[in-house]
């Protein structure tokens, strides 16, 4: 396994165990000059709704009543796991590389969806690391894909190559 490889793996995983972080808070408040009392470790680590603020996470909305919010939810921060252990048979096809183009689409998707989910709330460390990992997992996406691309090219001028009459 290359170190690209590796790299998106971890990122892959990190994204899997986003879904049970905070993502974003809302204030139940309209009062702006409202200061939140202090709260403990465990609190600052995983929040839980109180009277004056709503906290938004992935798995929150996986429940039979909101379907069709969870199915993106899972989507968005599955898929890069489930990419990362089909494309290697699927990059080898002589197309491969369209797979990590439809990859990147699909970071982009990633970062839209965690843009609408949090629309109204200000973000917390769990949409941070959404955004890295999604950010090195298309890094590391891309550079795939440069080196998928210079192999086509290459086989391509080959074949031309052994293709002139001598």
């Amino acid at each position: 396994m290359s170190i690209l490889q590796r790299i998106r793996l971890i990122a892959a995983i990190v994204l899997v165990v986003a879904i049970f972080l905070p993502l974003s808070e809302c204030s139940r408040r309209d009062d702006k000059n409202f200061v939140p009392p202090q709260k403990t470790l465990s609190q600052q680590v995983f929040p839980q709704d109180n009277n004056d603020f709503v906290y938004w996470y992935a798995i929150g909305i996986v429940r039979p009543s909101t379907w069709q919010g969870a199915i993106f939810a899972l989507i968005a921060l599955l898929w890069p796991l489930t990419a990362f252990l089909f494309d290697k048979k699927l990059a080898q096809k002589r197309f491969g590389w369209l797979i990590y183009v439809l990859e990147l689409a699909l970071c982009w998707g990633t970062i839209y969806w965690l843009s609408l989910f949090t629309a109204m709330g200000r973000w917390l460390y769990g949409a941070y690391v959404v955004v890295v990992a999604t950010g090195i997992f298309a890094c590391a996406t891309l550079v795939l894909l440069i080196f998928s691309i210079q192999s086509f090219v290459s086989q391509r001028r080959a074949q031309k190559i052994s293709n002139l009459p001598a």
